[in-house]
């Protein structure tokens, strides 16, 4: 796998861990998205994290809501 393809990789693992801990890691997360937008969630994963993102994008949160949908999961 590239270097690029790894990094959004575990990015996202890290987005998706904290949007968990915020309790947002669900189908509300549609909602929230759509409503408040990218800013407000990205304010509350970074705020959480203490750190910024290279990769959270829209794309990124279409890719993250639809593999909720999908129920695919990461844990180990």
């Amino acid at each position: 796998m590239s270097r690029t393809y790894n990094e959004y990789y575990f990015e996202k693992l890290d987005i998706m861990d904290k949007l968990d801990e915020i309790g947002l890691l669900t189908r509300l997360l549609r909602i929230v998205y759509k409503e408040q937008g990218l800013d407000t969630i990205k304010y509350l994963v970074c705020n959480k994290t203490k750190r910024k993102f290279i990769w959270f994008n829209d794309d990124m949160m279409t890719d993250i809501i639809s593999d909720i949908e999908e129920g695919v999961s990461y844990e180990n």
